[in-house]
């Protein structure tokens, strides 16, 4: 197995969206995904080695939309 570890000080919401988003594509590869809530909030998956690469990208790939949104968000509520 491969563990992968992604953390944010943030309020919660943008890693229960990676959870909600990860956890079905890590659970069909036979993995399980775990979220930490506390001061830092932390999401820890548990996937076999052959998908490890798979699976990183995915929550890069989900992670870069958490990003774009929260930056829009912060963009149009200035304006």
């Amino acid at each position: 197995m491969s563990f992968i570890r992604i953390s944010d000080g943030g309020n919660g919401e943008n890693m229960f969206y990676l959870y909600n988003q990860l956890n079905p594509i890590v659970t069909r590869l036979g993995g399980k995904a775990e979220i930490e809530c506390g001061k830092i909030n932390v999401l820890n998956i548990d996937v076999d080695r052959v998908y490890t690469g798979f699976v990183r990208a995915e929550a890069e790939d989900k992670i870069a939309d958490v990003i774009t949104v929260n930056y829009k968000y912060k963009f149009f509520t200035q304006r």
